[in-house]
């Protein structure tokens, strides 16, 4: 674990913020990374960046940043409509294949479908992690997949970003954010956008063809650099169990209407954060898209050998 109280203002220039100067409020944030313990050249690549951004950072004094390497879900998944096998998960292997739909348990390649739940079930497992932290807690908790790149200020523009979006999602909805994520790829919709570089992450139906340039055909993909809050963290957690097992992107959008994966009433909420009755919040999901050049993922073998198959985009969100 690494973590800073850091000890001078400090301003950038980004499209994301325009000039953005850090209110001096105490501002603090837990960094989770997701990483598997196999994957060892992606931890030391992460590790880096989070290093030279903790060293950028340290002379500010009301930032408190701390960061953590987080186990990721890896499942092994061996047939389809029987259960994967799971490492780590707080949710058993039997309640996870009730939480999958059918397509996803009886109709997609193995491998596909571990990826999927290992996907969801670690990022709902960093959610519960933050949620269940003895006060006083961070504000905030800031979910990184080891395939983020970001720039060395980021911390240091983190209470900006942040801020932009509490203050849309407040003027919108007269309630704080449950979700936003830091730069998205596929296809942005103008009619999101609420000001500036700032968007709901609607849900949207995208053209699935072989004509259709791969980067078109899904709206505000990945969630390579994620944000939730200590206030509204277990209404998300809550929205996610009670979904359904999905790719983690559509289930950070908002959705056409209430989600309510049928297995997730099973037993009366007992996949449900804490024991807490499922609580289906639909499309009502507070999930924004601030876009920001301080963050992107980049798919490119180059850059990290053996990073992960080449994707057909070549996308590159910064």
């Amino acid at each position: 674990m690494r973590e800073i109280m850091p000890a001078a203002s400090t301003s950038r220039r980004d499209d994301a913020v325009g000039s953005c100067s850090t209110s001096r409020h105490p501002f603090s944030m837990l960094v989770l990374w997701i990483n598997m313990a196999s994957h060892t050249e992606r931890a030391a690549f992460m590790t880096k960046q989070l290093d030279v951004a903790h060293a950028h950072c340290q002379d500010v004094p009301w930032i408190r940043v701390t960061s953590k390497r987080f186990d990721a879900i890896a499942p092994r998944c061996f047939m389809a409509g029987m259960p994967c096998l799971l490492n780590g998960s707080r949710w058993s292997e039997s309640q996870v294949r009730l939480l999958e739909p059918a397509k996803l348990s009886l109709h997609t390649a193995q491998r596909t479908r571990a990826g999927t739940i290992g996907n969801f079930l670690s990022h709902l497992n960093a959610y519960a992690t933050f949620a269940e932290m003895p006060l006083p807690a961070p504000s905030y908790l800031l979910v990184l997949e080891d395939d983020a790149s970001f720039t060395a200020d980021l911390f240091c523009l983190l209470p900006c970003l942040i801020n932009n979006v509490q203050d849309v999602s407040l003027k919108t909805s007269g309630m704080p954010f449950h979700v936003m994520r830091l730069g998205c790829w596929g296809r942005f919709f103008e009619e999101d956008r609420i000001v500036s570089r700032v968007y709901r992450a609607a849900y949207h139906t995208t053209p699935n063809t072989n004509t259709t340039p791969p980067d078109q055909r899904v709206a505000y993909g990945g969630a390579h650099a994620t944000i939730v809050q200590r206030d509204t963290v277990v209404e998300l957690i809550d929205h996610l169990v009670a979904s359904g097992i999905m790719p983690i992107d559509v289930a950070l959008r908002e959705s056409p209407g209430p989600r309510q994966h049928p297995a997730s009433q099973v037993g009366h909420g007992r996949f449900s954060h804490a024991g807490k009755p499922n609580n289906t919040i639909g499309s009502r999901l507070r999930s924004y898209v601030q876009k920001t050049d301080a963050v992107w993922v980049t798919w490119d073998d180059a850059h990290l050998p053996g990073w992960r198959p080449a994707h057909p985009a070549g996308i590159r969100t910064k």
